[in-house]
């Protein structure tokens, strides 16, 4: 909601699996930030960003 305030467009997903599947699907550069919770069901936060910056460079191109 504090993002929305500021302008900026949101996503939201309930698990980390869906996250990784949502950043497979959607074109390089549609997303300029991830903010991850470390303890999401399924798949947490970490193992869920260990599958992002496995993907195809141009598509996990995520700093931090």
């Amino acid at each position: 909601a504090i993002l929305e305030r500021a302008g900026l467009k949101t996503e939201r997903v309930e698990d980390g699996i869906q996250c990784v599947n949502m950043i497979e699907k959607m074109p390089a550069g549609t997303y300029d930030m991830i903010l991850m919770d470390i303890q999401m069901p399924k798949l947490d936060g970490y193992s869920a960003t260990r599958q992002i910056r496995t993907l195809d460079s141009a598509i996990a191109k995520v700093l931090g």
